[in-house]
């Protein structure tokens, strides 16, 4: 959803809002073997709001990716990686000393951060043919959570965390 202001005549500003469909989509479209494999065709889709107008309007950026796999019942497997790089550039100075034409340059300071983020998809298709299956599912399931979790753990241990580097400085 974004926010844009119109000037109007005198000092009122007229506020509305525009709905731009943005974040994650996730479709599967299972279909289940004679072997009680699951054939799946998966498609991801992550868009967002960019951070700059072009021609006055909102604009958004798209990435998707389409997978079509078999996979036995209870296999995990890795999707998708996609992966996002983002650039920043903080520019500091000293004040008033940084506003003197030409002589200000010398009390200015650009730098450019860049940082990667990425966003990995995981899919763990369960074939349930009765209601005993159900309930075992369920314990899958929750293995499967605890699974993700401990490799979540180890990761946070392992791969630094940028974010925290920069709140201790």
């Amino acid at each position: 959803m974004c926010l844009t202001q119109t000037p109007t005549q005198g000092q009122n500003t007229i506020d509305s809002f525009k709905y731009e469909p943005v974040g994650l989509t996730l479709r599967v479209r299972p279909n289940i073997t004679p072997e009680n494999a699951v054939d799946t065709t998966i498609y991801l889709n992550i868009s967002q709001v960019e951070p700059e107008l072009i021609n006055g309007e909102v604009a958004t950026s798209s990435f998707s990716t389409t997978t079509n796999m078999i996979l036995a019942d209870g296999q995990t497997v890795l999707i998708s990686g996609i992966l996002f790089q983002k650039e920043v550039e903080i520019k500091t100075k000293v004040p008033f000393f940084g506003d003197i034409p030409l002589l200000g340059e010398l009390f200015k300071h650009n730098n450019t951060v860049q940082s990667n983020s990425e966003l990995l998809a995981f899919i763990t298709p369960y074939v349930i043919d009765s209601e005993s299956g159900i309930d075992s599912a369920g314990e899958e399931l929750e293995k499967a959570r605890k699974r993700m979790q401990d490799v979540k753990d180890y990761l946070e241990q392992v791969i630094p965390d940028d974010r925290q580097d920069k709140n201790k400085t």
